[in-house]
Protein backbone atom coordinates (compact mmCIF):
# COMPACT_ATOMS: atom_id res chain seq x y z
CA UNK A 1 0.00 0.00 0.00
CA UNK A 2 1.39 3.40 -0.98
CA UNK A 3 1.85 5.49 2.14
CA UNK A 4 1.22 8.86 0.44
CA UNK A 5 -2.39 9.97 0.26
CA UNK A 6 -3.39 13.58 -0.27
CA UNK A 7 -6.73 15.01 0.80
CA UNK A 8 -8.35 17.66 -1.42
CA UNK A 9 -11.09 20.20 -0.90
CA UNK A 10 -12.57 22.61 1.61
CA UNK A 11 -15.88 22.02 3.39
CA UNK A 12 -17.86 24.33 5.69
CA UNK A 13 -19.42 22.23 8.44
CA UNK A 14 -21.15 22.51 11.80
CA UNK A 15 -20.05 20.78 14.99
CA UNK A 16 -23.24 19.42 16.54
CA UNK A 17 -24.29 19.74 20.19
CA UNK A 18 -22.56 16.46 21.00
CA UNK A 19 -19.22 17.78 19.71
CA UNK A 20 -19.42 15.62 16.58
CA UNK A 21 -18.27 16.62 13.12
CA UNK A 22 -19.11 14.77 9.91
CA UNK A 23 -16.33 13.65 7.62
CA UNK A 24 -17.35 14.41 4.01
CA UNK A 25 -17.77 11.20 2.00
CA UNK A 26 -15.10 12.17 -0.55
CA UNK A 27 -12.47 12.49 2.18
CA UNK A 28 -13.70 9.44 4.08
CA UNK A 29 -13.55 7.26 0.95
CA UNK A 30 -9.93 8.28 0.35
CA UNK A 31 -9.11 7.69 4.00
CA UNK A 32 -10.75 4.29 4.43
CA UNK A 33 -9.17 2.84 1.28
CA UNK A 34 -5.66 3.90 2.28
CA UNK A 35 -5.21 2.98 5.92
CA UNK A 36 -4.84 -0.09 8.09
CA UNK A 37 -6.98 1.60 10.77
CA UNK A 38 -10.15 2.71 8.95
CA UNK A 39 -12.01 3.37 12.21
CA UNK A 40 -9.55 5.84 13.79
CA UNK A 41 -8.11 9.26 13.06
CA UNK A 42 -5.37 10.81 15.20
CA UNK A 43 -5.85 14.46 16.20
CA UNK A 44 -3.59 17.14 17.58
CA UNK A 45 -3.84 20.88 17.86
CA UNK A 46 -1.53 23.08 15.84
CA UNK A 47 -0.75 26.72 16.50
CA UNK A 48 0.13 29.08 13.68
CA UNK A 49 1.28 32.68 13.88
CA UNK A 50 0.20 35.16 11.22
CA UNK A 51 2.34 38.01 9.91
CA UNK A 52 0.69 40.50 12.25
CA UNK A 53 1.28 38.22 15.26
CA UNK A 54 -2.28 36.89 15.32
CA UNK A 55 -2.45 33.38 16.76
CA UNK A 56 -4.43 30.71 14.93
CA UNK A 57 -5.20 27.24 16.27
CA UNK A 58 -6.49 24.38 14.18
CA UNK A 59 -6.89 20.62 14.55
CA UNK A 60 -4.79 18.30 12.40
CA UNK A 61 -6.28 14.87 11.62
CA UNK A 62 -3.82 12.16 10.57
CA UNK A 63 -4.05 8.59 9.39
CA UNK A 64 -2.18 5.94 11.38
CA UNK A 65 0.43 5.66 8.62
CA UNK A 66 1.25 9.36 8.61
CA UNK A 67 1.56 9.51 12.40
CA UNK A 68 3.98 6.60 12.47
CA UNK A 69 5.92 7.62 9.36
CA UNK A 70 6.61 11.06 10.85
CA UNK A 71 7.59 9.57 14.22
CA UNK A 72 9.91 7.08 12.51
CA UNK A 73 11.72 9.84 10.64
CA UNK A 74 12.29 11.71 13.89
CA UNK A 75 13.29 8.67 15.95
CA UNK A 76 16.29 7.79 13.77
CA UNK A 77 18.08 10.74 15.38
CA UNK A 78 18.23 9.00 18.76
CA UNK A 79 20.99 6.55 19.64
CA UNK A 80 19.49 4.71 22.61
CA UNK A 81 16.20 2.99 23.37
CA UNK A 82 15.78 5.27 26.38
CA UNK A 83 16.06 8.39 24.18
CA UNK A 84 13.55 6.93 21.71
CA UNK A 85 11.16 6.06 24.56
CA UNK A 86 11.39 9.57 25.99
CA UNK A 87 10.75 11.07 22.57
CA UNK A 88 7.81 8.69 22.08
CA UNK A 89 6.29 9.77 25.40
CA UNK A 90 6.26 13.37 24.22
CA UNK A 91 5.36 12.78 20.57
CA UNK A 92 2.57 10.23 20.87
CA UNK A 93 0.99 11.67 24.04
CA UNK A 94 -0.05 14.86 22.23
CA UNK A 95 -2.30 12.92 19.80
CA UNK A 96 -5.85 11.91 20.61
CA UNK A 97 -7.35 8.85 18.94
CA UNK A 98 -10.76 9.75 17.51
CA UNK A 99 -13.02 6.83 16.67
CA UNK A 100 -14.90 7.19 13.39
CA UNK A 101 -18.58 6.40 13.95
CA UNK A 102 -20.69 5.03 11.11
CA UNK A 103 -23.03 4.91 9.16
CA UNK A 104 -22.35 8.60 8.50
CA UNK A 105 -18.64 8.94 9.13
CA UNK A 106 -18.10 11.38 11.98
CA UNK A 107 -15.80 11.90 14.93
CA UNK A 108 -16.36 13.41 18.36
CA UNK A 109 -13.90 16.17 19.18
CA UNK A 110 -12.55 16.61 22.71
CA UNK A 111 -14.81 18.93 24.74
CA UNK A 112 -11.85 21.05 25.88
CA UNK A 113 -11.28 22.15 22.27
CA UNK A 114 -14.85 23.40 21.83
CA UNK A 115 -15.69 26.93 22.92
CA UNK A 116 -19.42 26.22 23.14
CA UNK A 117 -18.92 23.22 25.43
CA UNK A 118 -16.15 24.19 27.83
CA UNK A 119 -15.99 21.90 30.82
CA UNK A 120 -15.43 23.36 34.26
CA UNK A 121 -12.15 21.48 34.60
CA UNK A 122 -10.72 22.28 31.16
CA UNK A 123 -8.21 25.13 30.94
CA UNK A 124 -9.82 28.10 29.21
CA UNK A 125 -6.92 28.52 26.78
CA UNK A 126 -7.50 25.07 25.25
CA UNK A 127 -10.96 25.86 23.87
CA UNK A 128 -10.69 27.34 20.40
CA UNK A 129 -13.22 25.79 17.98
CA UNK A 130 -16.64 27.35 17.56
CA UNK A 131 -19.66 25.50 16.16
CA UNK A 132 -19.03 26.56 12.56
CA UNK A 133 -15.81 25.24 11.07
CA UNK A 134 -13.98 24.70 7.82
CA UNK A 135 -12.54 21.25 7.20
CA UNK A 136 -9.82 21.36 4.59
CA UNK A 137 -7.47 18.96 2.89
CA UNK A 138 -3.88 19.92 3.70
CA UNK A 139 -1.74 17.38 1.91
CA UNK A 140 -1.46 14.22 3.99
CA UNK A 141 -3.58 15.67 6.78
CA UNK A 142 -7.04 17.10 7.18
CA UNK A 143 -7.34 20.34 9.16
CA UNK A 144 -10.28 21.78 11.07
CA UNK A 145 -10.37 25.58 11.35
CA UNK A 146 -12.85 28.07 12.78
CA UNK A 147 -15.02 29.20 9.90
CA UNK A 148 -14.02 32.86 10.31
CA UNK A 149 -10.27 32.19 10.79
CA UNK A 150 -9.68 29.93 7.80
CA UNK A 151 -10.19 32.64 5.14
CA UNK A 152 -7.90 35.02 7.04
CA UNK A 153 -5.10 32.43 7.35
CA UNK A 154 -5.61 31.18 3.79
CA UNK A 155 -5.58 34.70 2.28
CA UNK A 156 -2.41 35.51 4.19
CA UNK A 157 -0.69 32.39 2.85
CA UNK A 158 -1.99 33.02 -0.70
CA UNK A 159 -0.56 36.56 -0.60
CA UNK A 160 2.74 35.26 0.76
CA UNK A 161 2.95 32.56 -1.95
CA UNK A 162 2.06 35.05 -4.69
CA UNK A 163 4.84 37.40 -3.55
CA UNK A 164 7.29 34.50 -3.59
CA UNK A 165 6.24 33.57 -7.14
CA UNK A 166 6.65 37.17 -8.35
CA UNK A 167 10.12 37.33 -6.70
CA UNK A 168 11.17 34.06 -8.33
CA UNK A 169 9.95 35.20 -11.75
CA UNK A 170 11.82 38.52 -11.40
CA UNK A 171 15.04 36.72 -10.47
CA UNK A 172 14.80 34.36 -13.44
Amino acid sequence: MDNRVYFPGTYDLVIDDGGRIAIPSGLYNIFVKNTVQPDTLYAETAKRVGKNGQMFTCVKLLRYEVLHDRAGKLMVEFTSDDERDQFGEIYFSKYKALEIKLPQPRVTLPAEWLTQRKTKTAPKDKAFLGNKVTLTGAGEVIEIWNLDEWPVWHAEKDTENARGSVRQAAEA
